[in-house]
């Protein structure tokens, strides 16, 4: 798994705005596949007020608070670190397997969790036994692939909406200020696909990408972007890739500065076993595919992503 803290991001705070439910729940008949935002029943309470960040750039970068009107338990919280992962979870089509997801993930203090591969068929919202919520968007017959994002339980209460756009690309939106934020998870299709696969695949991104959110998008994209050898990256790959870079992450890496986004997790040096995230069977081979990319704009909020095992 793939872990980042964003700190003193845009993590939002919560809101008590008028919202509507129309999401399936776990057990129900699958629906549609839809790439229409499906708005989600405010889950924060009457009368609760939340700390409402707003960033600005500065001189020194990164960003500017604004805290004028806050109390200091609203600047605290404003000021809260977001933790953000992605997993390749091979399956949760047999029962029990999302609480052991769950309790895996417990010795890290997590907000949103996307999931690839989970094979469940169908799109909807369920809810784990500690209250966690986990929208997904799955095949509508047969379990394969499949995408989710589980969210912390105080987390969710800010999730304003979710769009099941296939079985490989879900998108999450979170309430905050002054820019809601938009987490995407995808599980790009694998080496062996066709290029229509794929191209499709990227169409559909393109289409769920909202530029005006805080953006991250981040997943299993099947791709390996390698070094920084050659120029035109310097923005958007950093100096602690691995490996070789193959076609697949040259499409990467165009998507990704065609939205100015940066690969997170080639930000910073950790040792090799941080970074990989694929492992063949022998043991021998080890490649990073993978990878967080974050709005560039909130890059110096990031927190030295690293591969958790």
């Amino acid at each position: 798994m793939v872990i980042l803290d964003l700190s003193r991001s845009t993590y939002p705070p919560l809101s008590n705005g008028d919202r509507h439910h129309h999401s399936k729940i776990a057990g129900e008949s699958p629906m549609t596949m839809t790439t229409k935002p499906i708005s989600i029943l405010d889950r924060s309470g009457p009368r609760i007020k939340t700390a409402a960040p707003s960033l600005d750039a500065h001189r020194g970068g990164g960003v500017k608070w604004t805290t004028d009107g806050q109390t200091e338990k609203e600047q605290q919280m404003a000021k809260k670190n977001i933790c953000i992962g992605t997993w390749n979870v091979r399956s949760l089509k047999d029962e029990g397997k999302l609480e052991v997801l769950v309790n895996e993930i417990s010795t890290i203090s997590w907000n949103v969790v996307g999931v690839s591969e989970l094979r469940w068929t169908g799109i909807g919202e369920t809810s784990t036994d500690d209250g966690h919520n986990l929208w997904y968007s799955g095949a509508e017959k047969k379990h394969v692939r499949g995408v989710g994002v589980l969210v912390e339980k105080e987390t969710a209460k800010s999730v304003i909406e979710y769009t099941p756009v296939s079985d490989r690309i879900i998108a999450i939106r979170l309430k905050g200020k002054p820019r809601n934020m938009t987490i995407i998870q995808i599980y790009a299709p694998s080496s062996d696909s066709e290029d229509e696969e794929i191209e499709r695949f990227y169409q559909d991104l393109e289409q769920t990408t909202k530029e005006k959110d805080i953006l991250v998008i981040q997943g299993d994209w099947n791709a390996k972007i390698g070094y920084k050898e050659s120029t035109g990256w310097e923005r958007t790959i950093g100096d602690f890739g691995v490996g070789t870079r193959n076609e697949r992450g040259i499409m990467l890496l165009e998507f990704a500065k065609r939205h100015h986004l940066v690969v997170a997790n080639t930000l910073h040096n950790h040792k090799l076993s941080r970074r990989t995230t694929w492992h063949s069977p022998d043991g021998v081979t080890h490649n990073q595919i993978d990878y967080i990319l974050v709005d560039r704009r909130f890059q110096t909020g990031i927190n030295r992503p690293k591969t958790r095992t």
